[in-house]
């Protein structure tokens, strides 16, 4: 019974992480489709605030297209620590966003 719970806690995890992936990489391609965001764009801002590594690994992953492989060989790097940077920045991205959020909400 205990491995249900277990099991049953991992995959509601992952829906969550999936969940917040998609509503990123939406943003980021709806910013794509418009052309050059505008200037104050949330998602914009928030990218502009990631370290430049973190913005490099996000862009070539999301605004180009490619693998983690393919950024691996472009960085120098193993797939691995691509896919292990690309999941921190993600989350970093997430956090400065709902900070955006948080401190619109709270001038207005």
């Amino acid at each position: 019974m205990v491995l249900f719970g277990v099991a049953k806690n991992v995959l509601r995890n992952h829906d969550r992480s999936l969940s917040r992936s998609a509503g990123l990489v939406g943003a980021l391609r709806l910013e794509r489709v418009h052309g050059t965001p505008a200037e104050g764009s949330a998602m914009r801002d928030a990218i502009d605030r990631l370290a430049p590594k973190e913005r490099e690994v996000l862009l070539l992953t999301y605004w180009d297209g490619l693998t983690a492989v393919e950024v691996s060989h472009l960085l120098n790097t193993s797939a691995t620590a691509v896919r292990m940077h690309l999941h921190r920045t993600r989350k970093e991205l997430g956090r400065i966003l709902h900070e955006q959020t948080v401190s619109e909400g709270a001038t207005e």
